[in-house]
């Protein structure tokens, strides 16, 4: 489930291949309203298995594969489907440019690359650590300082506490002085520090958001540098596996398109239950893949372990399915989700009587929506599932995520608040066009909020924020109410949120889940409120997205134990 605070990590464009032994590189700057992000372009040789890759030099390097492209004349075109992004281009008379459009979640941004050559090669010749406290929470930070050949000097900050590695930054020494300035790009964080008389400590200021906080370093010696290392994904599964796991694909006929993904089989059980996965929000492979967790391989892993078939699918337009991701709505999904089950439907190695739909956020919410109006679904797990209409969620989300997270008072919160209560109200009056909706949020914010309005015109997230849910997706994930599907949901029912799930705020939403299964006359449900987890359901410690990525598990075992007991006691052989 997105939050509004989210900026996409946006990818750009390629251009054609051409014949060569080494890739073409072309760089380009997207200015993303909230910030502008450096990508580095490299284009494979014909070829090779790939076309080439996107490097987003200010996001630690960063790198993302190129899915296609095509090239009729000088008409450039691409797609990452991973990102949900698509790019069109023009190249230029002499073939040194592309001029073109990025498009992402609904947004637009003009995009120029040119044509350029590989970064020069570096030298690392200094390291500095140091430890930062900002309100209460302390940061463990180092900067890596290299040098090329020319004596530019650059640096990359690693920060251990958040584990963020290798983020770019801008370095500049005034020697009349010794003070020294380095930029961070992609934070819009600043630190100016000054060098001690024997050059082996800096004294400092770390400057962000508006917020000030001292921060001293110290030279370390090069053979004492912490390496930058990824945390460690412990429960992503390894073969070898004591169950099948094998490709498959299904079609959607209304849609026309082929979804592929993997089917993993209990060894040596018969005709066993079958659970489908469905993903949360955005474009998502089969794995759920987030911050190098792969949440829905360690389900399958564990269902199958435990005698239980799980089909699990690359969502339409990501990965080896077909189709379009932008444009889908979560009533467009459910029916790739109910192309599943009929191809299930017809096979003869599992229970066609015991098919268990399983989503997660998002997925929660369609779960419902096609158990409700059918008699071939046997179950339903629902993991951090909406009970309210995507407006609620969103404004909930926020203000919880900002309150922990110490990035807005609560003048702000307030604020925020109102100002997407005018674009939620907007958005159920059809308003339709992004430039035609964001100009009209402006008009009818000024006449609500009077003086307070010219403020929000000053900050690009608001802007980002606001155009970022115009879009078909957003539109009926704001207005569609969950009760009605739940109270008609008959089968049986697991639902579980993490008690510090702020996406999913189980105070918001379990009360109105519980009183529609119970209103509409389930008589087996299972509702659990899971003590410390967040909203992947990781034992945690703030429930922040931002620790989603710095906890090393990837889903706690006894959420995991909790799926496989309930549907080994009602679907068991």
């Amino acid at each position: 489930m997105k939050t509004l605070a989210t900026i996409f990590f946006l990818l750009v464009a390629t251009c054609p291949v051409y014949s060569q032994d080494s890739p073409e590189i072309w760089k380009g700057t997207l200015d993303v309203r909230v910030m502008q992000l450096r990508l580095e372009l490299e284009l494979n040789p014909e070829g090779d298995e790939s076309p080439g890759k996107l490097i987003s030099l200010d996001q630690g390097d960063a790198e993302m594969v190129l899915d296609e492209f095509s090239r009729d004349g000088d008409s450039i075109s691409f797609s990452i489907r991973k990102m949900g992004v698509e790019y069109k281009g023009k190249l230029d008379a002499d073939g040194k440019s592309i001029t073109g459009t990025f498009k992402q979640a609904g947004q637009s941004f003009p995009l120029k690359l040119v044509k350029g050559e590989k970064a020069k090669p570096t030298t690392h010749f200094q390291t500095w650590k140091g430890t930062m406290d900002a309100g209460g929470k302390k940061f463990d930070f180092q900067f890596r300082v290299f040098r090329d050949e020319d004596d530019n000097t650059t640096a990359k900050l690693d920060s251990f506490t958040e584990r963020v590695f290798n983020l770019h930054c801008d370095v500049t020494h005034d020697m009349s002085d010794g003070s020294i300035t380095v930029e961070i790009p992609v934070t819009k964080a600043t630190y100016v520090g000054e060098f001690s008389d024997d050059m082996e400590s800096i004294k400092g200021k770390w400057k962000q958001s508006g917020g000030e906080f001292d921060l001293n370093l110290e030279s370390v010696a090069l053979e004492k540098t912490r390496e930058p290392k990824a945390p460690e994904r412990p429960q992503t599964p390894k073969g070898p596996f004591p169950y099948r796991s094998k490709p498959t694909t299904f079609k959607n006929e209304d849609a026309g398109i082929k979804l592929a993904g993997t089917l993993t089989m209990p060894k040596d059980v018969e005709a066993p239950p079958v659970v489908i996965l469905i993903t949360g929000s955005g474009p998502q492979d089969r794995d759920e893949t987030i911050a190098d967790h792969k949440p829905f391989a360690v389900i399958a892993d564990h269902l199958s372990r435990r005698g239980i078939a799980v089909l699990r699918y690359d969502e339409r337009g990501v990965g080896a399915s077909e189709g379009e991701f932008n444009g889908a709505t979560s009533a467009d999904l459910a029916t790739d989700v109910e192309a599943a089950i009929e191809r299930l439907k017809r096979r003869k190695d599992i229970n066609t009587n015991q098919i268990i739909l399983a989503g997660h956020s998002e997925g929660g919410l369609l779960a419902p929506m096609i158990a409700s109006r059918r008699d071939d679904v046997a179950g339903v797990i629902l993991l951090a599932p909406p009970g309210v209409n995507g407006a609620k969620i969103v404004i909930n989300q926020s203000r919880l995520i900002a309150e922990v997270t110490g990035s807005a008072n609560q003048d702000e919160l307030d604020k925020q608040e109102r100002l997407l209560g005018i674009a939620f109200e907007l958005l159920k009056a059809d308003t339709a066009g992004t430039d035609e909706f964001y100009q009209q949020f402006k008009t009818k914010a000024a006449e609500v909020m009077g003086e307070e309005s010219k403020d929000f015109e000053l900050i690009p997230q608001i802007e980002v924020a606001v155009r970022q849910l115009d879009t078909p997706w957003f539109r009926f994930f704001a207005t569609y109410e969950p009760v009605p599907a739940l109270s008609k949901t008959s089968c049986p029912v697991l639902c579980m949120i993490g008690s510090k799930d702020l996406q999913v705020d189980p105070k918001l939403n379990l009360p109105p889940i519980r009183k529609a299964l119970t209103d509409g006359g389930n008589t087996d449900f299972t509702i659990a409120e899971m003590e410390g987890m967040n909203h992947l359901f990781q034992d945690c410690e703030t429930g922040s997205p931002a620790e989603y990525g710095q906890i090393e598990q990837t889903i706690s075992p006894i959420a995991l134990n909790m799926m496989s007991d309930w549907i080994k006691k009602r679907f068991g052989n």
